[in-house]
């Protein structure tokens, strides 16, 4: 494709998650997976029992959030990504569709009386969509209860965790064989995507202090983000320069910084 930016097109934007990719095509650093979903968003036969486990800054949320938006999209592209903002569900955002739930292990040990009352509409009912994130922090009991109700499920539900080891191991092989192991870009694909970042938010970047940032955070793609974001409102002259950089990591730079190995290393749990 010929354009390949990594972000939304938001010079301005209201949090960090409209720094977020919003296509498939988008997400840094984790082709195998995206080369196995592309073809069941353009085909419109979603699986619907998902789950994706790696390291933090490797796109989990992100694709998670990017699938659960192509389901709502009313005028998705010829490839099934969600439009963005040509329908009223991409305008709203996932935050305002009743049918998209979204909670994090410890939210739904916190609701789970609730859950328990209502999974069948929520999981059998059509047209609805539920992300757990940070599923690791779900009760362990609760887990086995889920287990059993993911076999009746026709609804989409992804899981995401930072370690799959805390799942139980019934419960990861309901979703097998989509069970995705993400991982962070190489550091070549994070420097330019912080590149591509900066350049959305109007801010210019050189690729070797780019690699400084990237090096610095271990490609964590989030940290990246986050230091774009900060950077607009705090660097001079819109600019972000070694000194800046070092004002912020607190250390100068290397003569030549060296990639750790566990950029494109899975978690160590």
């Amino acid at each position: 494709m010929a354009n390949t930016c990594s972000v939304s097109n938001v010079s301005n934007p209201r949090s960090l998650d409209d720094l977020r990719p919003r296509k498939l095509w988008q997400v840094v650093g984790n082709e195998p997976v995206t080369a196995r979903l592309s073809p069941e968003m353009k085909n419109g036969l979603q699986s619907n029992l998902l789950l994706f486990h790696g390291p933090t800054g490797s796109g989990k949320t992100t694709l998670a959030r990017i699938l659960a938006a192509s389901q709502f999209c009313k005028q998705p592209d010829v490839d099934g990504n969600p439009c963005g903002n040509g329908c009223s569900r991409c305008r709203d955002g996932l935050d305002q569709i009743v049918e998209y739930w979204e909670w994090s292990g410890a939210d739904l040990n916190a609701h789970w009386s609730w859950w328990a009352d209502n999974f069948s509409r929520e999981l059998l009912l059509g047209g609805h969509a539920f992300f757990l994130d940070e599923a690791q922090d779900l009760d362990e009991k609760y887990q086995k209860v889920l287990l059993k109700q993911l076999e009746w499920a026709t609804n989409l539900f992804i899981m995401a965790t930072t370690h799959i080891n805390k799942i139980n191991d019934a419960l990861v092989s309901r979703f097998q064989p989509n069970v995705f192991e993400m991982r962070r870009p190489t550091p070549d694909q994070a420097t330019q995507a912080l590149v591509d970042v900066c350049g959305t938010l109007e801010i210019q970047i050189s690729k070797p202090v780019a690699y400084r940032v990237v090096a610095s955070y271990g490609c964590d793609m989030r940290k990246c983000t986050n230091f774009a974001y900060a950077a607009k409102r705090q660097s001079p002259s819109k600019i972000i320069t070694d000194e800046f950089v070092t004002l912020v990591l607190g250390t100068a730079p290397a003569a030549q910084t060296t990639m750790k190995a566990r950029s494109r290393a899975p978690a160590k749990l």
